[in-house]
């Protein structure tokens, strides 16, 4: 995967719809374990189609999850 630096716009619209994502998901009522299959699920769908290294995937969801560990969010934050 490839670190792209998103100009001012894209980095607007990538957290609006980040934000939109996470209001959605709270409005569900779908426990946490369905919601994390849910997104995982999204989430390896659309590297398969890229057709990214499947290492590299997990990096970034290995770095990910050390990061929000690192940074111990409240369950009512959204970063």
């Amino acid at each position: 995967m490839k670190v792209k630096f998103p100009n001012d716009e894209e980095v607007q619209r990538i957290a609006d719809a980040y934000r939109g994502l996470v209001e959605y998901l709270h409005q569900t009522d779908i426990d946490g374990h369905a919601m994390i299959s849910i997104l995982f699920k999204a989430a390896m769908g659309l590297a398969v189609t890229a057709d990214y290294n499947r290492d590299e995937v997990l990096g970034v969801v290995a770095a990910t999850y050390d990061m929000e560990r690192f940074m111990r969010p409240k369950s009512s934050e959204v970063h």
